[in-house]
């Protein structure tokens, strides 16, 4: 990792605890998986770096779950919900 970077990483699950593939993992403005973002992985994995000495908000985002955002810190865990049926 550069100098002057942190690493910023975390693990996003569903309400059942299982990990949570194909969320948008981005920082900023909650707006809706813009570039640059993330994409978790199979093990709901996720990890960007970004310049040290900021404070950055973290969004997750999945079509099927609730989004979570405005989230801080280093190392983050996330659980989303899935989403209501629509009547």
């Amino acid at each position: 990792m550069q100098a002057g970077f942190t690493r910023y990483s975390g693990t996003v699950t569903d309400d059942q605890g299982a990990p949570l593939a194909g969320v948008c993992v981005y920082a900023g403005p909650a707006s809706g998986c813009p570039t640059p973002s993330l994409i978790t992985d199979a093990a709901g994995k996720w990890a960007f770096d970004f310049p040290s000495g900021l404070v950055w908000q973290f969004n997750f985002e999945h079509p099927a779950y609730e989004a979570k955002t405005g989230i801080t810190g280093q190392t983050i865990s996330v659980q989303l919900t899935k989403k209501a049926p629509k009547p």
